[in-house]
Parts: structure tokens; sequence; C-alpha cells
């Protein structure tokens, strides 16, 4: 197994440092703008769906990654927990790991938003309420109570699970906890390009 010198990692870093005025890099060290928490249909900030693992730590810096063993529904999966400057109440965000976009490439499968500061481009995200969900998207209906993954609101429109606290009755008042994000399938188009990125 190929394991790199220290010269080769510090040359790495430096190059990252270099083109890396990349957005995540800028969160993580405090000087993020708007733009760089956008939520949108498979991104979230710099963040791609079936982008490699070796991309996510190039791109935020392996200090503010950490691997894990989650056991959602039941079922062993590897995940990156992502850490921000900003965000100090757990991992700002949370990448499902799986091998679907670049062959034996370890790629990101789905992406967990835990950070209140990810915004769809309507302004939703953790800690919206029910109520701003059916304003804008009137059909939003809480479902999955009392099953795994925990209450939820799916808007299909944003390709977005909207988590929801858990409670005996939702009101309008009721808050978003957390974003789920879901691997949808890739065109081959955007899988060379993610693909040719690792």
């Amino acid at each position: 197994m190929y394991k790199p010198t220290r010269a080769a990692m510090v040359l790495t870093m430096g190059l990252v440092g270099l083109v890396g005025g990349t957005s995540l890099l800028a969160q993580v060290r405090g000087q993020a703008t708007a733009a760089d928490f956008l939520l949108d249909r498979g991104r979230v900030g710099q963040l791609e769906l079936g982008m490699t693992v070796n991309a996510v730590y190039e791109r935020i810096g392996k200090p503010n990654v950490q691997l894990v063993a989650a056991f959602g529904e039941g079922h062993f999966s590897p995940v990156l927990e992502i850490r921000l400057a900003g965000y100090t109440k757990g991992p700002a965000l949370t990448a499902l790991i799986g091998t679907r976009a670049c062959g034996n490439d370890y790629s990101v499968d789905g992406l967990s938003i835990h950070d209140p500061r990810f915004r769809t481009r309507n302004g939703l995200g953790v800690g919206s309420t029910l109520g701003d969900l059916q304003r804008q998207y009137p059909s939003s209906a809480v479902g999955n109570i009392d099953k795994d993954g925990g209450p939820s609101v799916i808007v299909s429109e944003l390709g977005l699970t909207f988590g929801m606290e858990s409670q005996r009755t939702y009101t309008s008042a009721s808050r978003v906890v957390s974003v789920w994000m879901p691997m949808v399938p890739l065109s081959e188009q955007e899988q060379r390009r993610l693909c040719a990125d690792k």
C-alpha cells in the first residue's frame, strides 16, 4: 500500500493551499461567504454527490475530516464527519461513503447537513419550520414517523429530505433538525468529470 512521504504530503497541502482559495478551505478557516453555504441539487457548498473521498480530503483538509463507522437503520456504513469553523455542535456535514461513481474508488453517496448556515436558494435548511416548507412547497407533510430515520419531509423538487424534530404532533412551528441529500443517478458526463478529480 502506498504511503506518502512527509515531503509529498507537505507539497500536496501546499498545492491545495494555492489552488485552495476553494470555498471549503475558506469555511474551515472561518472566511466563508454566503455563497459557500449554498445547498443545491447534488451540491452542498463545494462538495458534490459522487465526488471521490480523496477529493473531499483535498478540498477541506485532512485535519477537518474524520472517518467513522455509522449504523443507520442497523447496517454498517463508513461516513466522513466534516467539521467547519463556526459550527461547534458536532460535524457540520456527514458524507455517506460508497463506491458507485468511480469504479472501485470510494465516493460520496449521500450528504447529511447539520449546520444551519447551509441554505437552499429559497432559504430553507436546518432551523426552518414546517410552515416555511409548506409556504414554498404546499404539499409538504411529515412522514416516516416512528420509523428508522425518524420523521421527515421529502421535497422532491429540491432532491432533499428535511429531518424533523421528534414530536407527538406536528405544527407549522415544528423545526428541521437536519437535511439529507441522497445520491441521484449521474449522467455519463457528470461521472467522467467527478472521476477525473480523483
